[in-house]
């Protein structure tokens, strides 16, 4: 796998600490980055986890209450 680290406004707003753990798990065999190591640096500061929203937590709740009205 090829992860390259772009320094364009578009990449800086789609990459971070997450998505830079996520090409490298991913790979199979190997996983290559290529870019400046400054730019990995600032993705690897970058933390998206915490703004992203995925509702998981509703989904959750809403299984539980259907759950337990099924059980009524």
């Amino acid at each position: 796998m090829l992860l390259g680290l772009d320094e364009t406004p578009g990449a800086r707003m789609v990459l971070s600490r997450e998505a830079i753990y996520t090409g490298i798990s991913r790979a199979k065999k190997l996983c290559l980055l290529f870019g400046k190591r400054p730019i990995l640096n600032s993705f690897i500061r970058r933390e998206e986890l915490s703004s992203r929203k995925t509702f998981l937590t509703e989904s959750i709740s809403e299984a539980i209450d259907r759950l337990e009205r099924e059980r009524k």
